[in-house]
């Protein structure tokens, strides 16, 4: 492999903390090697940006769907709201 590849690597690896499996999957997954390679390319690219945010798997998901509200719930806030309305506009 080209050694210059080998150095854009390791410097993701040292500014994520991720494996250099995980890392070789993030870029031929998201087919990111030709945006690398223009790094090495005259009058081409001299920056690359690389977004990373760990999630948890199970977890997250889980806790996303017990935040989002259900009928019950909207049903409770909509009966609540209404008797307010209902004695805020006798007055």
């Amino acid at each position: 492999m080209d050694p210059r590849l080998e150095f854009t690597f390791q410097l993701l690896m040292d500014a994520t903390g991720l494996p250099r499996h995980q890392i070789m999957d993030h870029i031929f997954e998201g087919n990111m090697l030709d945006e690398i390679n223009q790094l090495f390319l005259p009058n081409m690219r001299n920056k690359l940006m690389w977004f990373y945010q760990e999630v948890d798997d199970v977890e997250q998901a889980g806790d996303r769907d017990a935040n989002k509200p259900g009928p019950s719930r909207a049903g409770a806030s909509s009966s609540s709201k209404t008797p307010q309305g209902a004695s805020s506009s006798s007055h």
